[in-house]
């Protein structure tokens, strides 16, 4: 009965983690928000940890060296989250948006050619992803411009 409950209050505790990620997130506060949902560990939370890491790295960074830093830290979330999840479309389309972001940063062809393919394997998974084609239609946008 006591490891019952012990397994339950740990369950609890480690849900108020994810939901303190996802609210700090949606308040505004990134860095936190990644060291919440990577404590976590969970495919969601950790997808959660990349994207606030993502969002430091794109808005709150001048640094070309950090931002790098950053989006590998923000790499390594959704390549854990997709260990975990391994068709969560949400990790893979996060996943193709740091590797587009970096190949920015560094003018490389090879990562925009990664990051179309990463958006066209999610749209092969479920065609009717809207933000997959979203994200696909960025990507041409960004390629012509």
């Amino acid at each position: 009965m006591m490891r019952t409950i012990v397994t339950l209050v740990a369950l609890l505790a480690a849900q108020a983690v994810f939901a303190s990620a996802a609210t700090l997130f949606h308040d505004g506060r990134f860095t936190e928000a990644a060291t919440a949902g990577r404590a976590e560990n969970t495919a969601a939370s950790l997808v959660v940890a990349g994207r606030a890491t993502m969002v430091v790295a794109s808005f709150d960074t001048v640094d070309r060296d950090r931002a790098r830093a950053l989006i590998d830290a923000a790499d390594h979330d959704f390549d854990a989250a997709l260990v975990l999840a391994p068709t969560s479309e949400e990790a893979a389309l996060m996943k193709a948006q740091s590797v587009g972001y970096h190949g920015k940063l560094t003018k490389s062809p090879g990562l925009a050619k990664e990051t179309r393919a990463r958006i066209e394997a999610v749209l092969k998974q479920n065609p009717n992803n809207a933000l997959a084609w979203a994200s696909l239609a960025g990507w041409h946008a960004g390629a012509v411009t």
